[in-house]
């Protein structure tokens, strides 16, 4: 990228002058670009206008178990939207790729955004679990068995918990 007449490095403006930059250069490509600059990180996802969504480019490595290639996605994503959806898949990546402490921040705020979202409550409940903070656990899962008692997910997970049996533990993947 040449990055000739923009703003030095340490100006206020020169963040955005990067994004602008870089979102100009790829819409004349003919391609959709979300693009963040964090801690001097530039990170982006790039697909042709006439292809697939960010999301649901994501959501489909996801569904496919491509964990690790989507978890990039879902970080920035996660920053640029504050989708719960895409909260949730997030949490629930870092999770099953064993960054279990890393999750519980999307995960939390899934439900702070979306409290119904039963499947984030049950993630955050394993994911507790797999802290070995079966206290956490157990108020999460209960509070999912008063959302939906009938649910499997919740009820074989609460009874893991409950019987501190750590093989019962998984999270809805449907």
């Amino acid at each position: 990228v040449d990055l000739a007449g923009l703003p030095p490095r340490d100006d206020p403006g020169y963040g955005q002058a990067v994004l602008n930059l870089l979102s100009l250069e790829y819409a004349v490509k003919g391609c959709t670009a979300a693009i963040t600059l964090q801690d001097g990180v530039i990170r982006g996802i790039v697909v042709p206008q006439e292809g697939i969504e960010p999301q649901e480019y994501v959501l489909g490595l996801l569904n496919h178990g491509f964990l690790e290639d989507a978890l990039p996605s879902l970080e920035i994503l996660s920053e640029m939207t504050g989708d719960a959806e895409i909260n949730f898949n997030y949490g629930l990546c870092l999770s099953e790729l064993g960054r279990v402490e890393e999750a519980l921040r999307p995960l939390q705020e899934c439900l702070r955004t979306l409290p119904e979202h039963l499947h984030a409550r049950v993630a955050l409940g394993v994911a507790y679990t797999k802290l070995d903070n079966l206290d956490q656990a157990e108020s999460v899962l209960r509070k999912a068995a008063e959302q939906k008692s009938d649910d499997y997910w919740v009820n074989r997970n609460l009874a893991g918990v409950l019987s501190n049996d750590t093989l019962a533990f998984s999270v809805y993947n449907g």
